[in-house]
């Protein structure tokens, strides 16, 4: 399943098509091909959406269909561009198909990470998360912390209650500086 369409990705590549600025099997590349890279650049989303701990396919409904389906168009693109242009002039120039892949990836890392890597809850515009990371704070049981506590054969631990409190000092509980 790809998000885009070989027609999407014709705007992208005019420059590569005939008088009809649209794919067919008989230009250069073809429709085939076009289609397969759409197949593959939908797989690539799906994967690194996946890794995020988000559902795919992204559902038309969500408000990130149409960034995931420009994406997806890019990525087609990029090859499209790749498959026909390879011409260098100069050191560090990059070719069209190249820039566009260099894009893609950019777009997709802000997708995932939001601008400035903070991050994206992609949950507020319509994807689900297949799980979701829980914090726990809080401690153990009595049963359990007894249970530990009569183990004679247990590692002490580094850090335990009322261990900073030194006498003379603000009581951080009290605040009243006794200890």
């Amino acid at each position: 399943m790809a998000y885009a369409s070989a027609s999407t990705v014709s705007v992208y590549c005019k420059n590569l098509l005939g008088p009809d600025k649209i794919f067919t099997e008989s230009s250069c590349p073809t429709v085939t091909a076009v289609n397969s890279w759409l197949s593959s650049g939908c797989s690539v989303i799906e994967t690194v959406l996946s890794g995020a701990k988000y559902t795919t396919p992204v559902p038309v409904t969500s408000g990130v269909y149409g960034w995931v389906a420009e994406l997806n168009a890019l990525w087609a693109a990029a090859h499209a561009e790749m498959s026909r242009t390879n011409v260098t002039l100069s050191p560090g120039e990059r070719t069209r198909g190249s820039v566009m892949y260099d894009y893609f990836w950019s777009e997709l890392e802000k997708l995932v990470l939001g601008i400035g890597g903070n991050g994206n809850d992609l949950t507020l515009v319509g994807l689900t998360r297949t799980s979701v990371g829980k914090l726990y704070v809080g401690g153990i049981s009595y049963a359990d912390k007894n249970t530990w506590e009569s183990d004679t054969d247990r590692v002490k631990p580094a850090f335990f209650r009322q261990m900073g409190r030194f006498p003379g000092t603000i009581d951080p509980v009290a605040g009243n500086g006794a200890s």
